[in-house]
Protein backbone atom coordinates (compact mmCIF):
# COMPACT_ATOMS: atom_id res chain seq x y z
CA UNK A 1 0.00 0.00 0.00
CA UNK A 2 2.61 2.44 0.62
CA UNK A 3 4.25 1.62 -2.60
CA UNK A 4 1.17 2.14 -4.22
CA UNK A 5 1.01 5.86 -2.73
CA UNK A 6 4.18 6.96 -3.53
CA UNK A 7 3.64 6.15 -6.78
CA UNK A 8 0.94 7.79 -7.15
CA UNK A 9 1.28 11.07 -4.65
CA UNK A 10 1.01 13.42 -7.70
CA UNK A 11 -2.20 12.33 -8.98
CA UNK A 12 -3.89 12.39 -5.88
CA UNK A 13 -2.19 15.50 -4.68
CA UNK A 14 -3.68 17.05 -8.12
CA UNK A 15 -7.16 15.17 -7.66
CA UNK A 16 -7.14 16.72 -3.88
CA UNK A 17 -6.37 20.37 -5.48
CA UNK A 18 -8.90 20.14 -8.01
CA UNK A 19 -11.69 19.18 -5.57
CA UNK A 20 -10.71 21.84 -3.30
CA UNK A 21 -10.91 24.00 -5.91
CA UNK A 22 -14.35 23.24 -7.11
CA UNK A 23 -15.59 22.80 -3.67
CA UNK A 24 -14.32 26.59 -2.95
CA UNK A 25 -15.85 27.91 -6.33
CA UNK A 26 -19.48 26.20 -5.50
CA UNK A 27 -19.26 27.27 -2.03
CA UNK A 28 -18.66 30.90 -3.26
CA UNK A 29 -21.37 30.82 -5.61
CA UNK A 30 -23.58 29.74 -3.03
CA UNK A 31 -22.53 32.60 -1.14
CA UNK A 32 -22.69 34.92 -3.91
CA UNK A 33 -26.60 33.43 -4.55
CA UNK A 34 -27.64 34.36 -1.17
CA UNK A 35 -26.66 38.06 -0.50
CA UNK A 36 -28.41 38.51 -3.92
CA UNK A 37 -25.40 38.78 -6.08
CA UNK A 38 -25.23 37.30 -9.94
CA UNK A 39 -23.13 36.99 -12.23
CA UNK A 40 -24.49 40.16 -14.06
CA UNK A 41 -22.25 42.84 -14.86
CA UNK A 42 -25.32 45.19 -15.23
CA UNK A 43 -25.10 46.54 -18.60
CA UNK A 44 -27.58 45.36 -20.64
CA UNK A 45 -26.76 46.90 -24.09
CA UNK A 46 -24.89 43.84 -25.31
CA UNK A 47 -26.03 41.16 -23.32
CA UNK A 48 -28.35 38.00 -25.25
CA UNK A 49 -30.11 37.82 -21.62
CA UNK A 50 -30.98 41.27 -21.06
CA UNK A 51 -34.72 40.01 -21.41
CA UNK A 52 -34.81 37.45 -19.17
CA UNK A 53 -32.91 38.92 -16.21
CA UNK A 54 -33.57 42.12 -16.21
CA UNK A 55 -37.52 42.03 -17.59
CA UNK A 56 -38.53 45.60 -16.00
CA UNK A 57 -35.03 47.49 -17.39
CA UNK A 58 -35.55 49.83 -20.05
CA UNK A 59 -33.87 48.29 -23.30
CA UNK A 60 -31.62 50.39 -25.73
CA UNK A 61 -33.18 52.54 -28.14
CA UNK A 62 -31.54 51.17 -31.29
CA UNK A 63 -33.13 48.05 -30.59
CA UNK A 64 -36.15 46.98 -33.43
CA UNK A 65 -38.92 46.67 -30.99
CA UNK A 66 -38.13 50.21 -29.58
CA UNK A 67 -37.50 52.12 -33.24
CA UNK A 68 -41.24 53.72 -34.59
CA UNK A 69 -42.54 52.54 -37.68
CA UNK A 70 -42.51 55.59 -39.44
CA UNK A 71 -38.28 55.69 -39.09
CA UNK A 72 -37.90 52.81 -40.09
CA UNK A 73 -34.93 52.91 -42.82
CA UNK A 74 -36.17 52.60 -46.25
CA UNK A 75 -35.47 49.07 -48.06
CA UNK A 76 -33.36 48.99 -50.92
CA UNK A 77 -34.16 48.93 -54.64
CA UNK A 78 -33.24 46.26 -56.57
CA UNK A 79 -31.88 46.97 -59.79
CA UNK A 80 -31.86 44.23 -62.90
Amino acid sequence: MLIWLQNHIFTILIIAALIAFFGWLLYTLIRDRKKGKSSCCGSCAGCAMAGHCHPNAVKPADTPENKPEDTAEPAEEVRS
